[in-house]
């Protein structure tokens, strides 16, 4: 592959899809990442380094293991630096590309068959969130900041949940919490309390 001068050190297509290249982005392990970056691309930790906005001895700190990342905008900041595809930034937890991300749903969900739908904000889908909350017995919800769908007296879903029929799970994400993600803890049914 031959790198634009002062271009990302972008890997091929086929570079994305190498199983050392998926295996660091499912786990989240940006030291292998970067290394893989390097071995397939040629780049030098100077060069990824402009790209990810970060220092070079930042870059080789990560590299060598002595630092780790674990902040979702550390995360977003490499992904774009790296111009990596949306389905690696899937892998590694993240949404599609910014430019990707102008109105409508921006994730490829054929790669993704237990997502039936991804906004970018509650009001756009406002209408399809009621219908679904009118019709299902089991709801599973994962947001980001999402407090109004379930929370707020006047949130999306809160209506629609006083029925005895419906069981929902809910997933809240918060953007400022570290980036490592906990032990699955067992879900329990809904009880009448969540919707209190």
């Amino acid at each position: 592959m031959t790198l634009a001068p002062h271009g990302p050190p972008g890997l091929a297509p086929w570079a994305w899809e190498q199983p050392d290249v998926c295996e660091a982005l499912r786990a989240r392990d940006v030291g292998a990442l970067l290394r893989a970056v390097q071995k397939y691309s040629g780049a030098s930790p100077s060069l990824i380094a402009g790209a990810v906005g970060m220092t070079q001895a930042r870059v080789s700190e990560i590299i060598h293991g002595r630092r780790e990342v674990g902040r979702l905008d550390v995360y977003e900041r490499i992904a774009d630096g790296l111009a990596m595809p949306d389905d690696a930034r899937h892998i590694l937890g993240l949404a599609a590309a910014r430019d990707r991300r102008d109105g409508g749903a921006a994730v490829d969900l054929a790669a993704f068959p237990e997502v039936v739908s991804v906004y970018d904000a509650q009001a756009a889908a406002r209408e399809e969130i009621q219908r679904h909350g009118r019709t299902a017995t089991t709801l599973d919800v994962l947001a980001v900041r999402g407090l109004g769908l379930i929370g707020l007296d006047d949130s999306v879903l809160r209506t629609h949940l006083a029925r005895d029929d419906v069981r929902l799970r809910v997933l809240l994400l918060d953007p400022e919490a570290p980036g490592q993600v906990p032990a699955p803890a067992q879900a329990q049914p809904c009880t009448r309390a969540c919707g209190s």
